[in-house]
């Protein structure tokens, strides 16, 4: 006799996680599980009422708000619709007697992007018919009052619409986001905040040749990781973001082999790579070998990674040169 939940044949637009509750988004509901159950959603009791039973709650405005996102922001859940944004409140101790979803403020947010949280802010994407913007997203709990600044006004015609991931390293205070209006590229957004003052608020635009599209983008630690479709083959591959380091050998796909096969027939060292090779591709000995870090290694021919001599004990790198190019701001 306990009814189900509101989610049950209707649309799971997005999940979330908040005060220990699992929950899911619909275009009209929130509904979060029973607390610390996460795969319960149904009530306890159909005559009495617990603090621990499921929440399911509507928004209540007086606009048609068709329900996008849920992020959990400073022991809030901040909820998206298309044109405005609004806060799951309760008391300390979050219950369905409670429970409410208020309106905070009106800006239009990117559907399919969730926002995401970095530092002491939360970001969302606004997309126009041409071009994306970046929106930072402050909530004060004592004085409930929430603003939305946009961060990408000084670089309005950098982010093509069309926006497919974005994602944040809180450790590298940084921002990635990738659009399909550009297959190729990385949008970065670097900022750095001291003394609560914002010192830097920079956007970078990075190229992938030789990519088709972007599929995902991640970052674990330092470290960003993609899945890029290069032809008609997929790959992850990864990019260091950390700051400081010094990489002794600068090549793009870059890839390290420990040994490899010699023919003594052919007087030739053989290295097969996990990718086709193509023209251009580069052999660089490694650390640890009997020669110096850094020599080039002639290929045999394109298509190939046949290098004359015997260097299968030799560490080697391949990999493509690649452009870097520093714009300095008047």
């Amino acid at each position: 006799s306990v009814p189900d939940p509101s989610f049950v044949d209707d649309k799971i637009i997005n999940l979330t996680f908040h005060r220990n509750r699992l929950g899911f988004v619909t275009e009209n509901n929130t509904v979060l599980s029973q607390n610390g159950d996460f795969f319960n959603f149904y009530r306890t009791s159909l005559t009495a009422s617990l603090d621990s039973d499921p929440i399911d709650v509507a928004p209540s405005h007086t606009k048609v708000s068709l329900l996008r996102h849920a992020v959990p922001y400073q022991d809030e859940l901040i909820v998206f619709s298309d044109q405005t944004q609004f806060r799951l409140a309760g008391n300390e101790t979050l219950t369905p007697a409670t429970v409410a979803i208020r309106p905070l403020t009106e800006n239009s947010v990117n559907a399919v992007v969730a926002p995401v949280t970095a530092g002491s802010a939360l970001y969302f994407l606004q997309e126009g018919q041409y071009f994306a913007h970046l929106y930072e997203y402050f909530y004060d709990k004592s004085t409930e009052i929430a603003e939305a600044d946009n961060i990408s006004s000084h670089a309005p015609n950098l982010i093509p619409a069309g926006v497919e991931f974005m994602t944040s390293a809180n450790d590298l205070n940084l921002l990635a986001i990738t659009s399909s209006g550009d297959p190729d590229g990385i949008y970065l957004y670097k900022y750095f905040i001291a003394n609560r003052e914002k010192l830097q608020s920079a956007w970078v635009r990075w190229s992938l040749p030789g990519v088709n599209r972007i599929g995902a983008i991640d970052f674990y630690r330092s470290e960003m990781f993609l899945t890029v479709l290069r032809g008609s083959d997929w790959f992850i591959e990864k990019i260091d973001c950390e700051e400081g380091q010094g990489e002794a050998v600068h090549l793009d796909r870059r890839y390290p082999f420990v040994t490899g096969v010699y023919d003594a027939g052919t007087k030739t060292t053989t290295w097969t790579p996990p990718y086709i090779v193509d023209s251009g591709l580069q052999v660089v000995t490694g650390a640890g070998g009997s020669l110096p870090l850094g020599v080039e290694l002639t290929r045999q021919a394109d298509g190939t990674v046949v290098v004359k001599g015997d260097y299968s004990s030799e560490p080697i790198f391949i990999g493509w040169e690649y452009e870097s190019l520093h714009t300095l701001s008047p």
